[in-house]
């Protein structure tokens, strides 16, 4: 276990690629991972891949948040992706919901 220290987790949702980094409570940068978008069907599939690379990142700390950048429309009060540009399928998606 990790000393009591603040954990964030940042993801980059684009059309080809999701980035993740995980960032102490100064912003430092304390991991890294890149994975493309391409072989996921669904954007169900999409939020597997970015859930798994959460914990991969994350490496069992504790987090206080994640933050994601998704292109298009989003509903920000209740985490609905409405419209994503460079997303297939990535309409009235229900984010939030999906990755709590």
């Amino acid at each position: 276990m990790h000393k009591a220290e603040s954990y964030v987790v940042g993801i980059d949702l684009g059309g080809t690629k999701i980035a993740a980094a995980l960032f102490d409570s100064k912003g430092t940068v304390l991991n890294r991972e890149l994975m493309e978008t391409a072989g996921a069907r669904t954007a169900e599939e999409v939020v597997q891949r970015m859930i798994g690379m959460i914990r991969s990142v994350s490496k069992e700390r504790p987090l206080i948040g994640v933050g994601l950048a998704s292109p298009g429309a989003v509903n920000s009060q209740d985490g609905i992706v409405i419209h994503g540009t460079n997303l297939p399928e990535w309409d009235n998606v229900p984010l939030k919901h999906w990755m709590e």
